[in-house]
């Protein structure tokens, strides 16, 4: 999955937190609606965009202490990230759960944010592993 050269040497998780509740989203119940093609590669790809686009504009205040998630304003970025995600997916008509959970784990988690913008594309792989299976039901 995402352990390929460039996903290694920056200490790429395995597997990313949202992905068992998408694995029961696209397997189990793949004719709900937020289990289609669409909706999952869409929202995997601008959940974790915008949660990386609110911490790093919420890091640019210089008070986002990611050592300790409740101190200060870190709860409101959180709390911001996961709302500006999934408000726009529901603006795009598009819902996908997992993708919320990963603009969340943006903001929640030092190892992602470390990632930076890398956790984009692995977020994309771990999609990328599914699509055929989708597009097969």
């Amino acid at each position: 999955m995402s352990q390929g050269a460039p996903y290694k040497e920056r200490h790429v998780p395995m597997i990313i937190a949202a992905f068992g509740a998408q694995c029961g989203l696209v397997v189990a119940m793949y004719k709900v609606p937020a289990s289609q093609p669409r909706c999952v590669i869409v929202c995997n790809t601008l959940c974790p965009i915008l949660g990386g686009g609110i911490i790093k504009l919420f890091a640019l205040s210089g008070r986002h202490n990611l050592q300790d998630p409740f101190d200060g304003v870190s709860w409101a970025c959180a709390a911001t990230a996961m709302s500006v995600a999934l408000g726009v997916c529901q603006l795009l008509d598009l819902m996908h759960p997992p993708g919320g959970a990963n603009a969340l784990l943006a903001a929640t988690n030092l190892e992602v944010y470390a990632l930076g913008w890398w956790f984009v594309p692995a977020v994309l792989t771990r999609c990328a592993t599914w699509c055929p299976g989708i597009l097969e039901i």
